[in-house]
């Protein structure tokens, strides 16, 4: 599988334990594909491995393989301080962020000391400030493909049936728009629609919208379903880097249910 070249070498079977047993969406009662932090990391990573061409043709020295292992361990402070939902964010005050922001802190501190100095050739602890301060290009670009992935999640549950997502799938598709405002560096890189990753709002574009596009959903997730375009072309290609990545393990954690 291509998933396993995301691996990283020498670090402890104990982390990737901890990323697996740490669920998203706590806050939703039920969530029938309900993904691990460790999954997340890795869609993250694909998503971030397909856009890299793009950010380098825009950013001459945007560094595609730094980008990967950063998104591989973004999360990894959430070992320490748990799963902390990005639409709770935006309700929290500042009083409340900053606290979050120290705690986050300290816990990459801490992760600093546990693991392995060196993520692949880059510095773990490094790494993880980064992806806290998300001033590099590289982190923002990360910051990005983990929001389209958790915009990606929360439609493939929405579209099974499972409308307890919905409030998660709004989030979404209210916050992906102001990327280019929140991070303006990244301007030409939001404007470039060679990626239907990044041209987003395609969808909008269509002259009519379709029934047939939808004949399958609000049923759970089969193989067959899954091979049938919807309207959402970001979505449809994140299904692909699932099964492109892990194969057959990959099209499992689309289709099983797990509650």
């Amino acid at each position: 599988m291509r998933g396993r070249k995301n691996m990283l070498v020498g670090f402890p079977l104990e982390r990737e334990k901890k990323l697996r047993s740490i669920m998203r969406y706590s806050k939703f009662e039920v969530m029938w594909y309900r993904p691990s932090l460790w999954e997340h990391a890795h869609r993250v990573s694909w998503i971030v491995e397909e856009l890299a061409p793009i950010a380098k043709k825009h950013f001459k020295k945007f560094d595609g393989e730094k980008a990967r292992v950063l998104a591989l361990v973004h999360d990894d402070a959430e070992i320490v301080i748990g799963d902390i939902q990005a639409g709770d964010k935006t309700r929290m005050s500042k009083a409340k962020l900053v606290r979050i922001w120290k705690d986050e802190s300290k816990a990459i501190q801490a992760l600093a000391r546990r693991y392995p100095k060196f993520a692949g050739r880059y510095r773990y602890r490094g790494l993880l400030h980064e992806a806290l301060t998300r001033k590099s290009v590289e982190a923002q670009v990360v910051t990005y493909a983990d929001k389209l992935d958790g915009y990606c999640e929360s439609m493939h549950e929405v579209l099974a049936g499972n409308f307890v997502l919905l409030p998660a799938l709004i989030f979404y598709a209210a916050a992906m728009p102001l990327f280019p405002s929140r991070f303006p560096l990244l301007k030409k890189f939001f404007s470039d629609t060679q990626s239907s990753l990044i041209d987003i709002a395609s969808y909008n574009d269509f002259p009519m919208h379709r029934v047939k596009h939808y004949a399958l959903a609000q049923k759970p997730h089969t193989r067959r379903s899954l091979v049938i375009p919807t309207e959402f072309a970001f979505y449809n290609r994140w299904r692909e880097l699932n099964v492109e990545h892990w194969g057959k393990e990959g099209m499992r954690l689309l289709t099983k249910r797990r509650e």
